[in-house]
């Protein structure tokens, strides 16, 4: 991702943290969600060592890292701490359970497929319930008080349905 981070950083004119998280399978759900939260918090924390005001601090990310970013503003919404400015959320996987997957959307000889979604899936819960909502956010109780969102969605993305309903929310 670090060509996407480059481009943002220089077409927008911003800072640009780019967060590693633990990945699936060796370090199943919620590892994400935490490394993600942590990530959010450290770049809050230290913003005005980095010369950064840390009221401004927005999250994005694209497909998984964009569930990781809505859930990171839930996560600081329901616990009363910084929430970033806006969010990012560049085709967002947004339900785990996989209501929302637009089968129809997948191009011939596209290795991203409803098929290889749900393979990822498997792999990025390791059990866990699809249905929790910090592995779901479009299931979220309430999506009131969150940043703003900015949420790009692709027509022949089958994570299409995904982003549109969590706009609609």
């Amino acid at each position: 991702h670090d060509h996407l981070c480059r481009a943002l950083c220089r077409q927008a004119g911003i800072a640009v943290f780019s967060v590693d998280y633990p990945l699936a399978p060796e370090a199943p759900f919620p590892a994400a969600v935490d490394g993600a939260v942590a990530g959010f918090a450290w770049a809050v924390k230290n913003a005005g060592a980095l010369g950064m005001d840390p009221a401004r601090i927005g999250a994005g990310g694209d497909s998984a890292g964009a569930n990781l970013v809505a859930v990171l503003s839930l996560e600081a919404r329901d616990r009363g701490g910084a929430l970033p400015r806006v969010q990012l959320l560049l085709y967002p996987a947004m339900d785990l359970t996989l209501e929302h997957l637009q089968h129809g959307n997948a191009r011939s000889g596209d290795p991203f497929t409803p098929e290889a979604v749900a393979w990822f899936v498997d792999l990025y819960l390791g059990g866990a319930d699809a249905s929790d909502w910090r592995a779901s956010p479009l299931l979220a109780g309430s999506l009131a008080g969150l940043p703003p969102a900015y949420v790009m969605t692709a027509g022949a993305d089958v994570l299409a349905g995904d982003g549109r309903a969590f706009a609609a929310r």
